[in-house]
């Protein structure tokens, strides 16, 4: 079962797409907020092992729907949004 779910044996994680979620149906509305710091191309962060990475600082939040909608039903919560590249 944690293989379906796309849980990874070396941290425990789940990891879940948007995508999936609101393929679904079950995803009522989604916003960001901000979460870190940017870390920008021309000044990238390092992860543990010394890996760059980027990041536009925001942080995903979803509410989940009580029953089953459309995609067309999705709401979007406006606290922030992405800056398009």
């Amino acid at each position: 079962m944690a293989e379906a779910l796309g849980r990874r044996k070396d941290h425990g994680d789940i990891i879940i797409s948007p995508q999936d979620l609101v393929y679904s149906g079950g995803l009522g509305r989604f916003g960001y907020v901000k979460g870190s710091a940017e870390a920008r191309i021309e000044q990238p962060w390092e992860n543990l092992t010394g890996d760059p990475y980027f990041s536009d600082g925001l942080r995903a939040v979803f509410f989940f729907a009580n029953e089953v909608g459309s995609i067309d039903q999705l709401e979007t919560v406006d606290w922030t949004f992405p800056i398009p590249n």
